[in-house]
């Protein structure tokens, strides 16, 4: 980021526009925010009125609204429990009803897309793939909404909910940098990629010839389960990379052989604790790198002391507060340590009373970092919000409705709800012993189930 400032005397009017636009350039470089913008005394004027903490809130809510419309849309997620065995019948809004609310939000979409467009004017807009991302969005999803109306409501296939994350992702300049960062890192990390391949397919090989099928069933068993073809290697092998199947994998082989172990134990040596490591150690130095490389210094005019001090004072407006709050941390820590004092450690620890209130005090002094922690992991936790979101509407359009328990079961599941007891059998290990009904894709709220069990 670069200031310019005059070398020669400002006038007053002059200098209090330089002066509002260093705290305007500040508050972007604070917020990790493009510097292109306008600088008139109108525009910035404009600028500070769009980022503020009231406006941003606004937007942020919007945000919020129009992601949680899925868990209330058709299919909603307004019933007691996710298994199809148990649950009930969807209760479903009426048409019109999250339509009406997703049309609010999509105003409010096209106004703060209105804004920022003059805000940068029209040939930063034509550079800027994101603007012009959330220009094509919001026309598809309006259309969409139109084809649901139209449809009342019974169309299975709504695009505008896939394009929805977009909106969280594009009103963060943060979530936008890091994006930027894996894009970046993904040239960097193929060859570790196609590494960990090589290294998986070499192992498959290695595996189906150690474990292939013999004339004695009982020397089988580790075929059987987990090398009967290559799909199924792999899929061990790959699992077994996450130590998610070990040491299960390796138990039927092991049983009959123990040096059997010695490829198992090459193959997550080789795989889990060096290749794995050495795509994180890729990955956190690229991001490092990236942050590195963005810093930028130009040594442009010169700042005078009264200048310097208006500019923070702008952008301090919170001091009156912070110092308020200190005298009261820095009361009730002299009245912890007098009470120590006077009743001794043990004697101050007899009173739940003074450990809740002397919890209440250490927690204040940290409370400012614990909060700047959660500001930091913002942007991850937007990407992986973006993540679950994108999956489960995949998993509904794809698996909705596929997982249907047996008529049977369901007639005893309804029986024997009350006593816990069925009659009902199932062979060990599979989808039906292991009671994994809840776990589907009838509904957004348990779509993003399955893949949190998988991380």
């Amino acid at each position: 980021m670069v200031l310019l400032f005059s070398r020669s005397p400002p006038s007053t009017g002059d200098e209090d526009h330089d002066i509002q636009q260093a705290v305007v350039f500040i508050e972007d470089a604070i917020q990790y925010r493009s510097i292109n913008h306008r600088v008139d005394v109108r525009s910035l004027r404009l600028y500070r009125c769009y980022y503020s903490t009231l406006c941003q809130w606004c937007l942020g809510l919007t945000i919020a609204v129009v992601l949680l419309l899925a868990f209330v849309e058709r299919p909603s997620s307004l019933s007691l429990s996710s298994d199809p065995r148990r649950r009930s019948t969807h209760l479903n809004p009426p048409c019109g009803a999250t339509e009406s609310v997703e049309l609010v939000c999509l105003v409010v979409f096209a106004l703060d897309l209105a804004v920022k467009s003059y805000l940068i004017g029209w040939d930063e807009f034509r550079k800027n793939k994101w603007l012009i991302g959330y220009l094509v969005v919001i026309s598809v999803s309006v259309i969409d909404w139109m084809l649901s109306v139209s449809m009342m409501c019974d169309e299975r296939l709504r695009v505008r909910r896939l394009l929805r994350p977009f909106f969280l992702l594009q009103n963060s300049s943060l979530m936008k940098k890091t994006l930027k960062c894996i894009k970046r890192t993904l040239p960097e990390i193929a060859s570790v990629i196609l590494l960990l391949a090589l290294h998986l397919c070499l192992f498959t090989m290695i595996g189906m010839l150690l474990f292939a099928k013999t004339e004695d069933p009982e020397k089988n068993e580790e075929w059987n389960l987990h090398f009967r073809n290559l799909p199924m290697a792999l899929t061990s092998l790959l699992v077994l990379l996450t130590t998610a199947n070990n040491p299960d994998v390796m138990l039927p082989a092991y049983s009959l052989n123990r040096s059997y172990a010695i490829f198992f134990m090459v193959f997550s040596v080789i795989g889990t604790y060096c290749l794995m490591n050495l795509l994180t150690a890729i990955i956190y130095n690229q991001f490092r790198g990236y942050l590195l490389e963005v810093q930028q210094f130009a040594d442009v005019g010169y700042l005078d002391r009264e200048q310097f001090t208006k500019i923070f004072d702008h952008l301090d407006t919170d001091r009156v507060k912070e110092i308020i709050n200190l005298c009261f941390i820095l009361f009730y820590l002299f009245e912890m340590c007098v009470k120590i004092f006077a009743l001794g450690l043990r004697g101050y620890l007899s009173y739940r009373s003074n450990i809740f209130d002397g919890f209440l005090t250490l927690m204040a002094l940290v409370a400012s970092t614990l909060l700047d922690l959660v500001k930091n992991l913002r942007a991850f936790a937007g990407i992986l919000v973006v993540v679950y979101y994108v999956y489960a509407v995949f998993g509904i359009w794809l698996f909705e409705g596929v997982i249907k328990p047996p008529p049977e079961m369901l007639l005893l599941s309804n029986q024997t709800q009350e006593n816990g007891t069925s009659n009902f059998s199932s062979e060990c290990g599979t989808y039906e012993q292991l009671g994994y009904w809840p776990n589907n894709f009838d509904d957004f709220a348990v779509s993003p189930q399955p893949e949190f069990m998988l991380d």
